[in-house]
């Protein structure tokens, strides 16, 4: 498709479901059928829910040549309150071979506020892997839990993602915990301007060279060195 696999735009569209999609891929998930854009684009629309906690609602948003799903708008309103749960995100339907997205898995801009991507349950995962960047976050205060970020869906073998697993470009109050952030060259990237509060708890984080990178981001006295991890031995290749 010339564009975006799934484009829900605008105020009124809220409270949809999109579950058991192939979005970007062929009908087995298995081969790469691109659309042109994202995969899935909620432009200025609020409440919706893309996948969901068991196989049959999980989407594949694969082998885009955008984004896997952006959420965002060019319209007056934000895009707000959206949850993003259980899919395959740049991987195969199997959840093990690289069906990498052109940009990043999952795109939060910066007039979104408030969305979640993942859960707090295991069944809430997404795995995000094999993308350029996993997720990349602006706005204000998004959730990012529990999802697998540069590795297969079992959590055994690395998929990186080619660039950062997850980025914090001036995202304010946004949290990043209980998330398995492996393979890729930086795990969490953060470039937050100074003030910006950012609290990242993700107690798995393992990345080819920087473990946390830090640009220009002043990072809370609460982020202990215990809360990412640091041993070159975890990585996972």
């Amino acid at each position: 498709i010339w564009g975006a696999g799934i484009h829900v735009i605008g105020t009124a569209a809220t409270g949809n479901v999109l579950q058991g999609n192939k979005i970007g891929t062929d009908p087995t998930g298995i081969f790469a059928m691109p659309n042109q854009g994202d995969g899935v684009s909620l432009n200025g629309a609020s409440g919706n829910f893309v996948g969901g906690t068991t196989a049959a609602a999980r989407n594949i948003i694969s082998a885009n040549n955008g984004d896997g799903v952006f959420i965002g708008t060019n319209l007056a309103s934000g895009a707000n309150n959206n949850v993003v749960e259980g899919n395959y995100i740049g991987v195969d339907a199997d959840g093990d071979e690289a069906l990498s997205n052109g940009a990043r898995g999952v795109h939060l801009d910066s007039n979104a506020t408030g969305n979640v991507i993942g859960g707090d349950s295991p069944a809430s995962r997404n795995v995000i892997s094999g993308n350029g960047t996993g997720v990349w976050l602006n706005g204000n205060g998004h959730v990012v839990e529990d999802n697998f970020i540069g590795i297969d869906y079992l959590g055994g073998r690395a998929i990186p993602n080619t660039e950062v697993g997850v980025r914090l470009e001036g995202c304010a109050l946004c949290s990043v915990q209980g998330n398995v952030i492996s393979g890729n060259p930086v795990g969490i990237l953060l470039t937050a301007g100074l003030g910006v509060a950012v609290a990242v708890q993700s107690p798995e984080v393992y990345s080819t060279s920087a473990r946390l990178l830090v640009e220009g981001a002043e990072i809370p006295d609460s982020l202990a060195a215990s809360t990412v991890q640091t041993g070159a031995a975890e990585q996972l290749e």
